[in-house]
C-alpha cells in the first residue's frame, strides 16, 4: 500500500510506500533546493564546529585554521582548499556553454554530483578539449580501467 504525501520544496503530490514514510521531497533536487534554505543558529553552527574538530586527528586542522560552517564553504581564494586557482574548471566548462549532463551515460538530475575530468589528469591544463563532465560512476568506472591497465602493461 502506497501513500500520496505533497512535497515540501515544489508542492508536486508524489507516492511513498509506508516504509518510506518520514520522506517529505519528491525527488533528491528538491531536497537539496529545500536544504539552501536552511539557516542555522550560531549556537549551533559553534557544536557544528567543535563537533568537527574533535572527530578529526590533531593533525588535521593546521594552526590558524577555522573549520565553521561559516568559513568551509567559501568560494574561491577565501576557500580553505583553495590552491593558485586550480579550481577555475568548473568556471571554464560553465562559461563555455557546455550542457551540464554527463558526455558518458547522460546523468543530469543533480549537477552536484557531476565531476569535472581532466583528460590527461594535469589539472593545471584548463583547456576546453581537456576537460570533460561526468558522473561520479562514470568517474570511477574511468580511473578504475585506466588503473587495470596499467597493471596489466607491468
Amino acid at each position: 500500500m502506497t501513500t500520496n504525501k505533497i512535497c515540501m520544496e515544489c508542492g508536486v503530490e508524489f507516492h511513498q510506500p509506508p516504509s518510506l514514510a518520514r520522506i517529505k521531497f519528491c525527488s533528491r533536487k528538491c531536497y537539496h533546493e529545500n536544504r539552501r534554505k536552511w539557516k542555522y543558529s550560531d549556537e549551533l553552527k559553534k557544536k557544528i564546529s567543535d563537533g568537527v574538530k574533535k572527530s578529526l586527528p590533531s593533525t588535521a586542522i593546521k594552526p590558524g585554521q577555522h573549520l565553521s560552517p561559516d568559513t568551509e564553504f567559501k568560494k574561491g581564494e577565501d576557500n580553505l582548499r583553495w590552491i593558485d586557482g586550480r579550481r577555475a574548471y568548473r568556471e571554464i566548462i560553465k562559461r563555455s556553454g557546455r550542457e551540464e549532463i554527463c558526455e558518458v551515460c547522460g546523468f543530469s538530475e543533480d549537477n552536484a554530483r557531476l565531476i569535472i575530468h581532466h583528460d590527461d589528469e594535469d589539472r593545471h591544463n584548463n583547456s576546453l578539449d581537456n576537460l570533460h563532465i561526468m558522473c561520479n560512476s562514470c568517474h570511477q568506472k574511468l580511473h578504475y580501467a585506466r588503473r587495470r591497465k596499467k597493471e596489466q602493461q607491468k
